[in-house]
């Protein structure tokens, strides 16, 4: 099974580590506070085990921002039985945890559970006729959006874009999804992710030429697109390069 350790104390993350590569398993390790989203996506794990030994701040955020991932692995945190930090880490979005060091029989026995789930086929969300996210309102059976009443003059391949996006939202899709979704691409190269960008980026503008701002669509560094259910005042800034009229790469 292939796993991504996201790191604590060194001694404990060894100590994981090394029960989880005695049993077999594929394991990545790296995965700090700053790159862990992009090490997980890049890697497609079946699990993640998280090292919360000691239990950090951003840990708990990273076990949180992963239930809003189209494709979302199942987590093991491991943690200090005392005090409140199973309880906490469960609430935080974990799917298991267990005492560290960990013992090898409720260890494995939990990710075999895992990987049962993990392995279970995927069910697709249905897609709906309608949906309105704010001011934003996508069509499938019309196929057109409309942004405050006003119809975007978007592209065939825009309004797939924001049809796909539309079907999870507030959910991070991620870029291999939406260039097979929206363009039918499956290649997953620079290519097909520039294109993608390009698109995102005129459907940003279409957006603003009708008086809306630039928070609908969010670029999550590494990962994919959200459409964004909150205003941006929930949020700590603005997509990036929200309005750049860059040219064409």
């Amino acid at each position: 099974m292939k796993v991504v350790v996201i790191e604590g104390r060194r001694g404990a993350t060894d100590a994981v580590t090394g029960r989880l590569e005695a049993s077999g398993h594929e394991v990545f390790r790296g995965a700090s506070r700053d790159n862990a989203k992009v090490v997980i996506h890049a890697r497609e794990p079946q699990v993640v085990v998280v090292v919360a030994v000691p239990l950090h701040l951003w840990q708990l955020q990273l076990l949180g921002d992963l239930l809003t991932w189209e494709r979302t692995p199942y987590s093991l945190a491991v943690g200090e039985a005392a005090g409140d930090d199973f309880p906490t880490l469960l609430a935080a979005g974990a799917d298991a945890v267990c005492p560290y060091p960990p013992p090898a029989d409720l260890f494995e026995g939990q990710l075999s559970a895992l990987a049962r789930r993990a392995s279970a086929p995927p069910q697709e969300p249905p897609i709906p006729e309608v949906v309105t996210v704010r001011d934003l309102t996508v069509d499938n059976a019309r196929y057109q959006a409309t942004f405050a009443g006003t119809r975007l003059n978007v592209t065939p391949a825009e309004f797939r874009i924001l049809a796909s996006l539309a079907r999870r939202p507030g959910k991070v899709v991620p870029t291999d999804t939406l260039s097979i979704e929206a363009l039918g691409n499956s290649d997953g190269g620079r290519g097909a992710r520039d294109t993608l960008k390009v698109h995102v980026r005129r459907i940003r503008n279409k957006i603003r030429d009708v008086g809306g701002t630039p928070d609908y669509i969010w670029n999550i560094r590494g990962v994919g697109y959200m459409l964004e259910r909150r205003a941006s005042g929930a949020r700590e800034r603005q997509p990036e390069d929200a309005w750049e009229d860059e040219a064409e790469r």
